[in-house]
């Protein structure tokens, strides 16, 4: 009897042991990494293709393994997607275009409208302001002073819910069942606004607000890692700004001093690629140094 008690502990013993080193793993497996892109390192992106990335309009997919550059080239917009597979350039035909890993658009911008790759078509203004998760599920849509709206990608018609009328948006992302929403919140005082986040929870039927964030010591949330809920921000001030990481588990900071470009998250493996391939661009002049990269107009 003793002898068969200590194997069914050992048995539990072993399983939760299996258990913690497999979610260590997994989150491993799924950690990203800060980095900066300056105008240098965009421009060994983009040197070989012939764009000039003059205020490049820069994003990243949900793994972070896919960097999406948006340029204007004669009165057109063209998207240079670069991952490790690759590099190649789509053209869209409207501004701030939203594409998929694989080039398709799922939304862009005209003069009068959000046009999505549906067809679809939601009317804005000169005040209208958008922004998509990284997975391109959801985004939000603020129209001026009204109270903005988090849509779901596939529904452009019903709107999940309404955000405060005194928060405006700024970036938008969509862990397992929850969105989290950072942007700027209108004080008490005239024309002052803090940093602020606000967590909705789906309870099965709807999105319901959870928690609010007070994020008033930032200036800004650039991106979030949400498998580790690390965000990366930025100090307030016009001049000599900082950057760094924000735990919200633990609620610490770590500053990596001056802002030196655009900060993401990316996949470590992908992250470690691009430092290389900088390194070399340093000492050859070109950046793509293989021949599986192609270009499509």
């Amino acid at each position: 009897m003793k002898r068969a008690r200590e194997l069914r502990w050992l048995r539990v013993c072993v399983a939760i042991l299996m258990a913690v080193f497999s979610a260590v793993l997994r989150v491993s497996a799924q950690r990203m990494d800060p980095v900066w892109l300056n105008s240098k390192r965009i421009d060994r992106l983009t040197r070989e293709f012939g764009y000039e990335p003059h205020n490049a309009w820069i994003s990243r997919n949900e793994q972070g393994n896919v960097l999406f550059l948006s340029m204007s080239e004669n009165g057109r917009m063209v998207v240079q997607i670069v991952s490790e597979a690759g590099s190649r350039t789509n053209w869209v035909p409207g501004g701030h275009p939203v594409v998929r890993d694989d080039g398709r658009p799922i939304c862009f911008m005209t003069p009068k409208s959000l046009v999505f790759g549906n067809a679809q078509k939601v009317p804005r203004t000169a005040a209208t302001r958008f922004g998509f998760s990284p997975n391109r599920d959801y985004f939000f849509l603020s129209e001026g002073t009204n109270s903005a709206s988090i849509f779901q990608t596939v529904d452009l018609r019903n709107p999940l819910f309404k955000l405060p009328q005194d928060f405006e948006p700024q970036t938008i992302f969509s862990p397992t069942n929850e969105i989290y929403v950072f942007g700027l919140r209108f004080g008490r005082r005239r024309y002052h606004t803090d940093t602020w986040g606000m967590v909705y929870s789906n309870n099965g039927t709807s999105f319901h607000l959870q928690k609010e964030i007070d994020l008033s010591r930032f200036g800004g949330v650039d991106d979030m890692d949400t498998t580790t809920h690390r965000l990366l921000v930025e100090s307030k001030g016009e001049i000599l700004r900082t950057w760094g990481l924000y735990d919200l588990i633990t609620q610490k900071y770590r500053s990596f001093g001056l802002c030196r470009g655009r900060g993401l998250f990316l996949d470590t493996h992908f992250r470690k690629f691009l430092e290389a391939r900088w390194k070399s661009a340093r000492r050859t002049g070109r950046f793509l140094i293989t021949a599986d990269w192609t270009v499509s107009r």
